[in-house]
């Protein structure tokens, strides 16, 4: 039975594992679907305790209240109301006292003039227990039994019916031979509407012929429960692409659409609006200009308009599937420019709206008390703060709670299984808001420990949150560094190894490159940003969803990002040439061109992310910024290795096939950039925390200058006491505790030294050497007599001060070289930020760039000696994943060896 007039459902199935949306957002969605032309709204949150793992039971007095104003504002908004059970989690199918409770619930809810309902039976054991085998020939029989007896109790209303077999994967062994599917179809009262999500959990595209033998076997038309948006299953995707893969030739076969969306409430616009428009694609462009009304009065509606006409001639992105009257791109379009108009509209964190003064408008503030918001509550995926539970604190940085660790173990199963995945339920009551004075950023969370990426969900907070300064996201600079000529010599050291074949030599034409990553082009970033010179363009949001784009598909903007760095890879030997022969070749050139166009795309992107965090709803940023943050980073990191990228591409034609079900995939483009990184063993530094404040500080990391000399060795006076200042120590010999820790390496591998700016001022520093025994020998024959020489012995031996003591270690050291350790860890390394950096992702994105330049010229392991009287310094360093090496048994040293595989 369909709401009106066999009018097809078309709307929104809030069925997604995780946080809830709030009773306020809800309420927000049904005026936009009314004013987008959406009709249906199913209400089936799966961590809604009374939804799924409480079905049984009653709403309290004041739940009741909640959940009748939310059906009172659908049905105000013309929006259908369904509200949904899942009962077969533990349901005793024969039992009358089940099947009484079942009805009671319903019963309840129709009371507060909910008039559709459904019952859901997805994600559950197929398995009977003994009591419904007695009852029952088979699941099929027993779910047909119990909906058809709760359908005709609540007198025939608009009911929906969501099978266990709900995609062509899951029919056993096919939708055409699935005894499940032909008894479902066969015995289910006709009027019964069956959901369906298509060939997969995920669906890339439905065609009309799959329908049309589905429809035979279950003998009626679905109505899809599209999953295309769905981000549930990976913390890392966001998916703000346009709505694809259905043909509106679907549409005579359909008894309705439903878009399953991003848990991110704000951030599923996109895919609501272009639902809308595949939904009324089809009607006459005179139909669907009297339903728009006059554009002159919405200039943004006719801007819209004009979009849709004017892509018409356009060709699709992806020539395939057919998609009949509907173009997603233009569709894409038109929904940017409204969106656009959402984002600039003031609104704080909790989505209140706020005046251009930013007070909150008073009328909300009081609506807003009358009916309390659904609250934000545990997702299955996260660990997060609930309405009924304490707030877990941020545990320190390296560790993992157990529940992360479960949910790791989760996502590998997950990833094993193909196509079965069934996430983790956490359920809390969500029609209860429980105040709190606690005071949290929306990404004090902690998300899931992933072998392919680093993630975090953000958090939307249902009661008070801080609202922050408009300030600036976290920026890594892209680092190649690159010289005035390709006839220059770089290495003027005695060192003539293979080693310096990593320093890439460019002529006059690759200065753009050096020009682009300047300091300065940074400053100006920050300056800019800053005094709110930009904002959003409508060319941001079009970036933004290009990296955000669907399940199965990249952007277009983020195929050409992903294509130009493997291009730079694969060509950067052609560089390596020209340095040698002394004479720039056209690939050379071609390189440097597309090197310093890669920078600037990658300036672009940034700047696009500043915009972002400074815009009026704040509601939208709090919800999306754990994502671009982390995406931010990982480009970054590309950037300061567009020379020694490394990785595989042969699965993009895996990952564009659709053949495999997306969470396959993990971590959409942002795993994908990971990927290109040649550290596939350290995962763990992709895992980062976002900071507790959003940052406004923009950070730089970039290979070393001979410039930076001065700034490295003060670090190493302000952190040489186990991370202390040890300024005052030094007072006769500055340069001394930078001699000791970083000297040698400075001047003998300079090649693998990178270091992190901010604002222009030093902060931290990553330096290496990639074979370190051939290091030693070095240090040995020219470093350590000329420290001799510089710092004569003293005479004393006794009451030494901290300086003398160092001198002492240049006339008395001993080789140290054991064979077995350099087969393992063969590069030896050092690195320190200091500890006034307030974002510490710092620290592991210096580490994955020294890491990644030591991989990719052949080094698989990489080792630290570190003063055994230094426990904070070991600490630090264990936390960034070394481990403790053991010496030989007869070995005494005053220094322990960490290790760590690359």
């Amino acid at each position: 039975m369909l709401p009106r007039n066999n009018e097809l459902l078309c709307g929104v199935v809030e069925g997604f594992y995780g946080r809830p949306w709030r009773t306020d957002q809800r309420k927000d969605l049904f005026c936009l679907m009314k004013r987008l032309g959406l009709n249906t709204y199913m209400y089936a949150p799966k961590d809604d305790a009374k939804h799924r793992a409480c079905w049984r039971e009653l709403y309290s007095v004041e739940e009741a209240d909640h959940l009748t104003a939310l059906v009172t504002a659908a049905r105000e908004s013309d929006v259908q109301f369904v509200y949904a059970l899942s009962p077969g989690l533990d349901i005793t199918y024969s039992s009358p006292k089940e099947l009484t409770a079942l009805k009671r619930k319903l019963e309840q809810v129709s009371q507060f003039g909910c008039k559709a309902f459904a019952i859901l039976f997805d994600d559950i054991d197929t398995d009977l227990c003994q009591a419904d085998k007695d009852g029952f020939q088979s699941l099929a029989h027993a779910q047909v039994s119990v909906t058809n007896e709760v359908y005709e109790h609540l007198n025939r209303p608009c009911f929906l019916f969501c099978p266990t077999e709900y995609c062509s994967t899951r029919a056993t062994p096919s939708v055409e031979s699935s005894e499940y599917l032909a008894i479902t179809g066969s015995k289910l009262h006709p009027d019964i509407l069956f959901m369906w999500t298509g060939p997969k959990v995920v669906s890339k595209t439905i065609t009309c012929e799959s329908i049309k033998q589905l429809s035979s076997v279950i003998k009626r038309k679905p109505v899809i429960w599209d999953n295309i948006h769905a981000n549930d299953y990976d913390q890392k995707r966001l998916f703000l692409g346009p709505y694809e893969g259905r043909s509106t030739e679907l549409i005579p076969y359909l008894s309705g659409v439903l878009t399953n969306p991003n848990c991110e409430f704000e951030s599923n616009f996109i895919a609501f609006h272009t639902l809308a428009s595949w939904a009324k694609s089809d009607l006459e462009e005179d139909k669907q200009d009297l339903a728009m009304g006059d554009i002159s009065d919405n200039p943004t509606i006719a801007a819209e308009i004009k979009l849709e006409r004017d892509g018409d001639n356009e060709t699709p992105q992806s020539p395939t599937p057919h998609h009949g009257r509907y173009n997603p791109l233009s569709a894409l379009k038109a929904a940017i420019v409204d969106w656009l108009e959402i984002i600039q509209e003031p609104r704080t964190a909790e989505g209140l709206r706020t005046d251009p003064s930013g007070l909150i408008n008073a009328n909300l503030v009081a609506a807003s008390v009358n009916a309390a918001p659904i609250p934000s509550i545990n997702t299955c995926m996260a660990v997060t703060q609930t309405t009924n539970s304490t707030v877990t604190p941020l545990p320190p940085e390296g560790t993992i709670s157990s529940g992360i660790v479960k949910n790791k173990n989760l996502m590998e199963n997950l990833v094993n299984s193909g196509s079965n995945y069934t996430p983790i339920m956490n359920p809390v009551s969500s029609l209860v808001t429980k105040t709190t004075d606690e005071v949290l950023e929306p990404m004090d969370c902690l998300p899931e420990v992933d072998t392919s990426k680093a993630n975090v969900v953000p958090t939307k907070l249902s009661s008070v949150v801080s609202i922050c300064p408009s300030t600036v996201s976290k920026n890594f600079d892209s680092a190649m560094q690159v010289d005035d000529s390709l006839n220059k010599d770089i290495n003027n050291k005695s060192d003539t190894s293979t080693d310096t074949e990593m320093q890439i030599d460019m002529d006059q034409n690759s200065k753009l490159i050096e020009d682009s990553i300047s300091g300065t082009s940074v400053t100006v970033l920050s300056e800019t940003v800053k005094h709110g010179i930009d904002k959003l363009t409508l060319e941001d949001v079009a970036l933004l969803v290009d990296l955000f784009y669907l399940p199965y598909e990249h952007g277009k903007q983020a195929v050409h990002l992903l294509e130009e760095c493997f291009w730079l890879k694969s060509n950067a030997y052609a560089v390596t040439e020209a340095k040698k022969i002394g004479s720039p070749s056209d690939k050379a050139l071609e390189w440097s061109d597309r090197a310093a166009r890669f920078v600037e795309n990658g300036k672009r992107m940034k700047i696009m992310f500043s915009r972002l965090m400074n815009i009026p709803n704040r509601s939208l940023m709090y919800e999306i910024y754990s994502y671009v943050w982390d995406i931010e980073g990982v480009i970054s990191l590309l950037m300061s290795f567009v020379k020694w990228l490394g990785g595989n591409h042969t699965h993009r034609e895996a990952f564009m096939s659709g053949d495999l079900e997306p969470w396959v995939f993990r971590g959409g483009l942002t795993g994908e950039l990971q990927r290109m990184l040649p550290i596939d063993g350290a995962n763990d530094l992709f895992y980062k925390v976002p900071p507790k404040q959003i940052c406004n500080k923009i950070y730089t990391i970039r290979p070393f200058r001979n410039s930076d000399e001065l700034g490295i060795f003060r670090q190493c006076r302000m952190t040489y006491q186990d991370g202390r200042d040890a300024t005052d120590l030094f007072s006769e010999h500055l340069r001394l505790p930078g001699n000791k820790k970083v000297g040698a390496l400075l001047t003998f591998s300079p090649e693998y030294c990178f270091v992190a700016e901010e604002d222009g001022e030093l902060c931290g520093y990553a330096l290496a050497t990639l074979d370190s025994m051939e290091f030693q020998k070095k240090c040995e024959l020219a470093w350590l007599p000329e420290m001799c020489m510089k710092y004569p012995k003293p005479e004393k031996t006794e009451g030494l001060t901290l300086a003398e003591m160092i001198i002492v270690s240049f006339h008395n050291h001993k080789p140290f070289r054991p064979l077995n350790m350099f087969q393992r860890f063969p590069s030896l390394l050092t690195m320190s930020v200091l500890s006034s950096v307030e974002d510490q992702g710092v620290l592991k994105n210096l580490l994955a760039c020294i890491l990644s330049a030591l991989k990719a010229n052949g080094s698989h392991g990489a080792y630290i000696e570190v003063l055994k009287s230094e426990c904070s310094m070991i600490d630090f360093y264990k936390k960034l994943g070394f481990f403790d090496v053991p010496l030989a048994d007869n070995q005494e040293e005053d220094f322990v060896i960490l290790g760590r595989t690359i």
